[in-house]
């Protein structure tokens, strides 16, 4: 199968998706990631994804962990694909002490699509502003997040290439949901 049908399947899958997250309504804070794919640098696909249940945790050293995962459906009710979102926060600015030069990243980002054919795990760092709402939830904006391939298995390949991320997460404080989110996350990229 050559990288055209699998980058529109992708986008086939992750339309549907989009659709059918739409159709049940909002639960919720909807976190919504922007991806532009650069597997044909000179014909960009743009595409967007809604996780419906995010999840974070803070860790010992105080880093954040916002977790997500995205099913999508077949109409049988079989699960065609299935992506997760795990962006790790690991610097904390101090007003007065700390410049904020828009050039430094602060966060490490994951993102796993998983396909009967197999799994691609593309990683890299990105810029966000996160800010805590009443009830306990984060609301984080994600800029210039640039992913690449880390690994696949299976016969699926490279499906996004270089992908550029923009996009906004609402995580509720639920650290047991992020850390099973984690742990789903790191199971399905190994295998």
């Amino acid at each position: 199968m050559n990288s055209n049908v699998r980058i529109w399947r992708l986008c086939l899958g992750l339309a549907v998706g989009l659709a059918a997250g739409c159709a049940v309504g909002c639960q919720g804070p909807v976190s919504r990631l922007e991806l532009a794919s650069y597997a044909d640098p000179y014909f960009p696909e743009h595409s967007t994804v809604e996780f419906q249940n995010c999840a974070y945790r803070i860790d010992a050293g105080g880093d954040i962990h916002i977790v997500g995962r995205h099913d999508t459906q077949a109409e049988s009710g079989r699960v065609t694909m299935r992506q997760y979102l795990h962006v790790d926060i690991y610097w904390k600015p101090y007003p007065g002490r700390t410049p904020v030069d828009p050039t430094m990243t602060d966060a490490l980002v994951r993102y796993v699509v998983a396909t009967p054919e197999g799994v691609a795990t593309y990683a890299g760092t990105g810029f966000v502003f996160p800010k805590t709402t009443p009830g306990r939830t984060i609301e984080v904006d994600l800029e210039s997040a640039r992913l690449r391939l880390e690994t696949t298995t299976g016969s699926l390949g490279d499906v996004l290439g270089e992908t550029h991320v923009t996009g906004k997460l609402a995580a509720k404080h639920d650290p047991g949901t992020a850390a099973k989110l984690s742990h789903d996350l790191e199971l399905v990229a190994a295998e």
